[in-house]
């Protein structure tokens, strides 16, 4: 019984993400549950625990203290950096010693997605309350009716364990 309920739950997602996301249908793996506990900006920086949205007074919505509560490129820019996602490229390629993430945007430049490249240089996303998804391209989540395009790269310099 757990199995099947197991099975349904992949269908059910695969059709969310076939609705939402057709270029992305047969060219991703999925890696996590559907959840609301976080969205695209949180998972992008490593945190689980909040959905990262002006204004913060809601349940469950976090916006860092003392950065404007407005959703703008400014002020996501202010969120990364306190994340230390301080430098901006325009390259999309493996850098090694460092992580990366892919901001996308609409035609005004407005932040609309974030998807963060993996080690083997594919990229995560979580897609708004679905699933997390490991996906080998960045142009799979491009259109107007979706996440838009690529404004920019950020990156800082991966920490190593200790």
């Amino acid at each position: 019984m757990i199995i099947r309920q197991g099975i349904y739950q992949d269908i059910l997602d695969a059709a969310d993400v076939a609705d939402c996301f057709p270029g992305l249908v047969r060219k991703y793996e999925r890696t996590s549950d559907p959840t609301i506990k976080y969205n695209c900006l949180a998972h992008a920086v490593g945190v689980t625990w909040g959905w990262f949205q002006p204004p913060n007074h809601l349940p469950g919505y976090y916006w860092p203290p003392g950065i404007e509560a407005e959703w703008n490129d400014e002020t996501v820019r202010k969120v990364l950096a306190l994340f230390g996602y301080k430098e901006i490229t325009d390259s999309p390629d493996i850098e090694e010693g460092y992580n990366k993430i892919a901001v996308y945007g609409d035609s005004d430049s407005v932040p609309s997605h974030f998807a963060l490249q993996l080690q083997n240089g594919s990229w995560s996303s979580k897609l708004g309350d679905l699933i997390d998804v490991e996906h080998a391209t960045l142009e799979c989540l491009f259109g107007d009716d979706h996440y838009g395009h690529i404004l920019y790269f950020v990156k800082r310099k991966r920490v190593q364990p200790q």
